[in-house]
């Protein structure tokens, strides 16, 4: 399959996603070994991307069982403790047993097929979602970033989780490596109106050349876009986006870039804006 998109909405979210598979793949034969998904329970939403690695014969199987276990057993276990609304280190531990989890079937699926666990490897990218606050947890390569809308057209950086990649070049962390506990990054997210995430095809565009930073120009253009139209609309924004010629063919991996909008009134929240973000050009 060359693309995957889909959308969502509800009285708390709008979602929408695509992937697409990278021109080097299509030289190859082969197809997108990007996956996402999205659970929804109540007022909750969690989102996971994952990257399925190139160096692994069944990276885009992994990939996909990844997406979409991992972000319904977080639903599943927010669900059972939504009376008392967990709070973030609960949530925290929520994700671990899920991306634990997740990892123990898939490498069941594996023995099954008499394959290695490292044959399915795969990045994953989350964000656990409620109201104007989330939790990003984060293994490889990918990105996260988090917007906050001051007015009607200024925007500043509410958190972001960048990449952490591996010793060597083009080198990067997987969930069905036996370390994967120590490579699990999570950051809070306290006030936001919309969040972007991505697998690592899309990054040289979304953030500075160091892999450090979201570029402003690139993430405040996207949200610009994004955040007045509805959930349909925003999953043929972004399909454009990923299919313009300076980025479908600019590098040649796989591109996922999701979009999470509280559908609530997102308008400015008290504190500072970066000024970098406030006044970048669109």
């Amino acid at each position: 399959m060359q693309v995957k998109d889909e959308h969502f909405a509800n009285a708390h979210w709008r979602m929408a996603g695509c992937s697409i598979v990278g021109h080097s793949h299509l030289d190859r034969g082969e197809e997108c070994d990007d996956n996402f998904a999205w659970a929804q329970v109540a007022d909750w939403m969690v989102a996971v991307v994952s990257d399925g690695a190139g160096s692994a014969p069944h990276g885009d199987r992994g990939s996909s069982l990844a997406s979409r276990l991992v972000s319904n057993q977080i639903a599943y276990d927010l669900a059972r403790t939504h009376a008392r609304s967990p709070d973030e280190p609960e949530i925290a531990e929520i994700v671990t047993l899920a991306l634990s989890d997740t990892r123990e079937v898939i490498e069941a699926f594996a023995n099954l097929h008499d394959d290695a666990l490292r044959d399915y490897g795969h990045t994953i990218v989350g964000a656990v979602m409620r109201g104007r606050r989330a939790l990003f947890f984060h293994i490889g390569d990918g990105a996260a970033i988090a917007m906050q809308r001051h007015g009607k057209d200024r925007w500043a950086l509410a958190a972001h989780s960048m990449p952490r990649n591996g010793e060597f070049a083009n080198a990067t962390y997987f969930l069905t490596e036996n370390g994967w506990r120590q490579q699990l990054q999570l950051a809070s997210v306290e006030d936001f109106d919309t969040i972007l995430m991505m697998t690592d095809g899309l990054t040289p565009f979304a953030l500075d050349r160091g892999q450090a930073e979201p570029d402003p120009n690139f993430v405040i253009g996207v949200v610009d876009d994004l955040n007045d139209l509805d959930s349909g609309a925003a999953q043929k924004s972004i399909r454009r986006l990923l299919m313009r010629d300076k980025i479908a063919m600019g590098d040649g991996d796989d591109k996922t870039l999701l979009w999470a909008s509280n559908s609530g009134d997102a308008r400015a929240a008290a504190g500072l804006s970066d000024p970098r973000y406030g006044d970048a050009e669109r």
